[in-house]
């Protein structure tokens, strides 16, 4: 877990070279699900993340409904950086601020260029993890 985390951490300073697919492709607005590992009846988190992608270099925002937090604003919102490493794509989410929420999720995921999709995991050090799914609109 730890080398996730540096790994993940290590992205957003070193973007690695683009793959020959033309990573730019990416760029657009994406719809997607995460889910928490082991919570049973805890439903799914809808987001929607509006990505750019520069060479192999991934910026955005993600909006996603007030599940958690002081439920001040109905929604929450995240800026979003990473890399797209041929078929994966390392994330990092961070919280502005509304909500009361300022913390760091680290996503890692696997692209299917033919369906635009990705799925993969997710985690916040020890305090949570599970699985997430999205699809460019």
């Amino acid at each position: 877990m730890l080398r996730f985390l540096l790994g993940a951490a290590a992205l957003v300073l070193v973007p690695l070279a683009a793959s020959a697919q033309d990573a730019s492709a990416l760029s657009g607005t994406w719809s997607g699900r995460y889910a928490y590992q082991g919570s049973a009846g805890r439903q799914e988190v809808p987001f929607t993340l509006q990505m750019t992608v520069r060479n192999a270099s991934i910026s955005g925002r993600m909006t996603e409904p007030a599940t958690f937090g002081d439920k001040t604003s109905p929604s929450l919102y995240a800026n979003v950086v990473g890399v797209v490493e041929g078929r994966r794509v390392r994330m990092v989410k961070t919280y502005d601020g509304t909500g009361g929420q300022t913390h760091s999720v680290y996503y890692e995921g696997m692209l299917d260029p033919g369906a635009m999709t990705i799925s993969g995991t997710w985690i916040i050090s020890e305090r949570g993890s599970g699985e997430f799914r999205a699809s460019k609109n």
